[in-house]
């Protein structure tokens, strides 16, 4: 049986709590702005990351970007570079995805408002998942190929 090295890889090991550091950055400010019935608000990443799984219903998949970057973390302790390399590539491309919505819902009715602009909480959550791929897909590349 081949025993894995104990220690982390040191820029893998920067990459994931970069990538932690930036979604816990994240969730002090703003996401984004849409257009309401009352006229522009700002809708904060605490809230998003709280309630936006709630949106999975109305077609607005882009919170599910969190489950895959979870999961990519959690293959990166393991050391499954390539899988999570995948997982944090594929949520970036869903948090991404956001920048493509031209509405979004802004109440339970549902009442549906127009995205105005992206805040620093988007940006970073964006950059979340983006900084685990590349550290990922670099550790991917320096670890010894596994023996057969």
């Amino acid at each position: 049986m081949d025993e894995q090295p104990s220690r982390f890889p040191k820029f893998t090991a920067v990459g994931l709590c970069t990538s932690m550091v930036l979604l816990a950055a994240c969730l002090a400010f703003p996401a984004y702005s849409e257009e309401g019935p009352e006229g522009p608000a700002t809708t904060h990443s605490l809230l998003v990351l709280a309630i936006g799984w709630l949106g999975i219903g109305y077609q607005v998949h882009e919170w599910l970007a969190n489950p895959l970057l979870l999961l990519a973390w959690i293959l990166m302790f393991a050391r499954n570079y390539k899988g999570a390399a995948i997982t944090a590539l594929a949520a970036t491309l869903v948090a991404a995805s956001f920048l493509l919505r031209e509405n979004i819902v802004i109440s339970e009715a549902p009442t549906y408002g127009r995205v105005l602009g992206y805040h620093a909480g988007y940006w970073l959550w964006l950059a979340s998942p983006a900084v685990a791929s590349l550290a990922s897909a670099w550790a991917m590349r320096r670890s010894p190929p596994a023996s057969k």
